[in-house]
């Protein structure tokens, strides 16, 4: 039945609210303090000068936040900004991949919009929101390619690619899951499309020579990170070990979401084994498994560490895009249970995603510490010490630069002020605030 002009298009609605939804979520926790992380990006847009091999903050993201604060200013909302931006314009990159149905976009929004770790990083000055539009993009450009033949898809597939160098590692992992695809269902093009794949590695080796690696400046602000990620096991040493970090990062995907793996696995197989076109099956499992199986193995090599959640977020737009898949398949083939499990499952994502935040209830655990730093900066006195653990030092240095003379970051040995875990303290104190598992005390001299 043709569709009459008055009728309602409800895939455009529910993609509406949904986008102003996850803006509202984005947009309305931009002003916590800053963890260390995030001082360390301020810090180098404040002073105007960006180094090689930092690694913190790749050219693109550091240029465009630069560049906003030149004209919204430099506090700490204004900083923040562009990462939600981004991480809203990555819940609309589905809207315009139109290989796949309406159903199935709609839910990959619906996956992109509440999945607490994409929250979270919307939220911070960080470039994972940039580095995950990235991936998303190239996921919708090499799909159409692939399926609908496009030359100018193909065209802006590289061009994506080839700017998306400047961001961090996604791009490399991208390409590479787009060329094992192009490999099955695209072969005829590869002629084509080899010497360019060869040119966004080729680009990718200059820019990580030139930029990107890791280098004595990162060792000297971040501290060794092969040494913090073998404490924290986050290398792929053995295969429990995988399969454990697995399902951290990719649960964190799925928000923690008790059964996610279980319903997600049957709506795979079921869409594996229905009517839909091949090529797009086959483009989706290869830009889903390849990345994540890719890490793994240089992983065994520690050159990148497999199940650290910041660092695989731009896996994340494939994974969720598999699971939009799945869930529709389900929900088609299924009667009536499908669609039950399906709507359970979005509203306990939901729940977990944006009203429990598990990400940062589980993983992060940051709070607003600027009541207790302003706490501590209305109560001292000019030459008090103030002890501070590492998880602090910087941001309080930055949001209360006053006190830089008397910080001392180290254990407390007299009199003066600590700022650490609550379960580090063991000096009595006169006076504390507490938020979260960070305390501030006025610490008591002990008698001999």
């Amino acid at each position: 039945m043709p569709e009459r002009e008055h009728d309602v298009d409800w895939y455009s609605v529910a993609a509406g609210v949904t986008l102003a939804i996850a803006a509202a979520v984005r947009f309305r926790e931009l002003s916590a303090s800053f963890f260390q992380d995030e001082v360390w990006v301020a810090e180098l847009v404040l002073r105007g000068t960006w180094e090689p091999h930092l690694w913190l903050t790749p050219p693109l993201f550091y240029a465009m936040t630069k560049a906003w604060t030149l004209i919204r200013g430099m506090s700490v909302e204004a900083l923040r900004e562009p990462a939600a931006f981004f991480g809203v314009l990555l819940c609309a990159v589905p809207l315009f991949a139109t290989s796949f149905d309406r159903v199935t976009r709609s839910l990959w929004l619906f996956l992109l919009a509440f999945s607490s770790p994409l929250i979270f990083y919307s939220t911070r000055l960080k470039q994972y929101t940039l580095e995950a539009t990235v991936a998303a993009v190239l996921i919708v450009c090499f799909t159409r390619a692939v399926t609908e033949t496009s030359r100018r898809a193909w065209a802006l597939f590289f061009l994506f690619a080839l700017v998306g160098v400047s961001t961090l590692y996604s791009t490399i992992f991208v390409a590479c899951a787009a060329g094992v695809a192009t490999l099955f269902i695209a072969r005829d093009s590869l002629r084509r499309t080899l010497p360019i794949f060869l040119l966004v590695a080729v680009v990718f080796g200059v820019a990580y020579a030139g930029y990107l690696a890791p280098g004595p400046a990162s060792t000297r602000v971040h501290g060794d990170m092969d040494a913090f990620f073998t404490v924290t096991s986050r290398w792929m040493t053995s295969p429990r070990a995988a399969v454990a970090t697995t399902l951290h990062w990719a649960g964190q995907a799925f928000n923690l979401t008790p059964f996610w793996w279980l319903l997600i696995l049957a709506g795979v197989a079921s869409w594996v084994t229905g009517r839909q076109d091949t090529k797009s099956k086959i483009a989706v499992l290869c830009l889903a498994a390849v990345p994540p199986l890719v890490i793994a193995a240089i992983s065994a090599f520690r050159l990148y560490p497999y199940g650290e959640v910041r660092l695989m977020v731009f896996a994340f737009p494939a994974l969720l895009l598999l699971a939009a898949h799945a869930l529709t398949s389900l929900a088609a083939r299924i009667r009536y249970a499908g669609p039950a499990l399906v709507v359970v499952f979005c509203a306990a994502f939901l729940w977990n995603g944006v009203v429990r935040q598990t990400y940062n209830a589980t993983y992060m655990r940051l709070v607003d510490l600027r009541p207790l730093y302003g706490f501590v900066a209305r109560n001292h006195r000019p030459g008090e010490p103030v002890f501070v653990d590492t998880d602090n030092v910087a941001a309080l240095r930055f949001h209360h630069p006053e006190l830089a003379p008397d910080i001392a970051q180290a254990v407390p040995d007299g009199p003066g002020w600590y700022i650490g875990r609550a379960d580090a303290l063991r000096m009595p104190a006169s006076i504390s605030f507490r938020s979260g598992e960070t305390i501030a005390a006025r610490l008591v001299p002990t008698r001999p």
